[in-house]
């Protein structure tokens, strides 16, 4: 995405300028009043919370400082990532993006974002960036400096058909490891009938089961791939050994959801991996179809490990002071202990911050709905960064895709597929 480098050069130059005096007018008036674009992609809970807290933005903060704030959704993650590209080629970027982590380094390599470093030092003493979880923080930062703020996180969990899984003689306590995990679908399979689990070529899963056998697809680094070690090689032997006896069924990614839920609410199949931020949408499915729905945390391989995923706060470049600043007091808002519980509650995307997590009002929330606590009680095991979206992570998901969809060999698509990562990644 090179395509950046014009947009930064200009946004360079204008900068240029206005420090010799040329060309800027007066100086902007930092209470003037401005309206800045907030985009997301999310539907559903998530639109709905959004909505409602810009609303009280607007109505508090935003009336107070002169600023107001117009949502505009778009329809996915990866819509929000592919128009910022268009926008910010065009000049017409908005102000704030809850942008997925996996696109976010795309934009921070072009120098596509705002770095926050001086806001955030600015409002130190009101505005706590170590009250985040240390592993949502990970992504925050790139090359030292802070560039966006933990928003709608997730880990992925297991969600369970209790009713298969008591036919079958097990418990949720028998999930607890991978190989609990292997084995009970391969049992579900033999008592019941029906498929153990359906699972799908999906990058952030694959990452979690890999860390939790102590390495990950990429190096910190990105400059090498652990694809074709013996902890993959054994994590994709399990999920062909299910696929062969007919326990589990492995799909590619294209409408992947569509055939989850359908052999979920259909009662053929007993379980499968997703994000906690679907939590509220799969409880609704499981009540309508007469399921009685377990939500079981990452199992362990060497050791308890996982993934967080959804979406950080980011400035893009191009606007002005004024904008910019106004989308700081915006994110700040957002970000709070108080509406992060809000958006928690609301949607089942993770409280951000630990003193949410300890407050009394999301303490009685868990206690009332014990399905949200599961992955809240793994943000200890968060681990490493998001696997950014780009042709490396193209090339292992193709090459999982060769082996569990269309029965490539094991050993000689992994060793080709990373020496072609490696050298994407010279």
């Amino acid at each position: 995405m090179k395509h950046f480098a014009k947009v930064i050069g200009t946004c360079a130059l204008a900068a240029t300028l206005c420090i010799a005096g040329v060309g800027c007018g007066e100086p902007e008036d930092p209470n003037a009043p401005v309206t800045i674009d907030f985009w997301y992609g999310y539907t559903g809970a998530v639109d709905t919370a959004n909505k409602a807290l810009v609303d009280e933005f607007n109505e508090t903060v935003g009336k107070e400082k002169n600023i107001t704030v117009v949502a505009t959704p778009q329809p996915s993650v990866t819509d929000t990532a592919n128009q910022l590209s268009t926008a910010i080629q065009g000049g017409t970027q908005p102000d704030v993006v809850a942008l997925d982590t996996a696109y976010l380094y795309r934009f921070l390599e072009d120098g596509a974002l705002e770095s926050l470093d001086g806001f955030a030092e600015a409002d130190k003493d009101t505005y706590d960036l170590d009250d985040f979880y240390e592993g949502f923080m990970r992504d925050a930062y790139y090359d030292g400096e802070l560039y966006s703020v933990p928003f709608l996180k997730s880990t992925p969990v297991l969600y369970v058909n209790k009713d298969l899984l008591t036919q079958a003689g097990l418990t949720t306590d028998d999930l607890a490891t991978w190989d609990g995990f292997f084995d009970a679908c391969s049992t579900v399979h033999t008592e019941t009938g029906m498929l153990g689990t359906i699972s799908f070529t999906w990058m952030w899963l694959y990452n979690s089961i890999m860390l939790s056998y102590g390495t990950s697809v990429f190096n910190d680094e990105m400059t090498k791939t652990n694809i074709a070690s013996d902890a993959s090689k054994h994590i994709i032997n399990n999920y062909l050994d299910l696929k062969e006896e007919g326990a589990a069924s492995l799909i590619v990614s294209e409408n992947h959801l569509t055939t989850i839920v359908g052999g979920f609410t259909q009662k053929k199949m007993c379980m499968f991996f997703y994000s906690t931020g679907g939590l509220t949408t799969i409880q609704s499915y499981a009540q309508k179809a007469g399921i009685e729905l377990a939500v079981c945390p990452m199992p362990k391989g060497t050791q308890q490990a996982t993934v967080s995923g959804g979406a950080n706060l980011v400035v893009p470049v191009g606007n002005s002071n004024r904008e910019k600043s106004a989308a700081w007091e915006f994110i700040k808002f957002m970000t709070s202990k108080e509406n992060t519980i809000e958006l928690s509650t609301a949607t089942g995307y993770l409280p951000t911050r630990e003193s949410a997590t300890s407050d009394a009002v999301m303490t009685e929330f868990y206690s009332k709905n014990p399905a949200f606590k599961v992955a809240a009680d793994q943000l200890p095991y968060v681990k490493g960064k998001t696997v950014p979206d780009g042709e490396a992570s193209n090339s292992v998901l193709d090459a999982l895709d060769a082996i569990w969809v269309s029965g490539a060999d094991v050993d000689t698509t992994l060793a080709d597929a990373a020496k072609k990562v490696e050298d994407l990644l010279k």
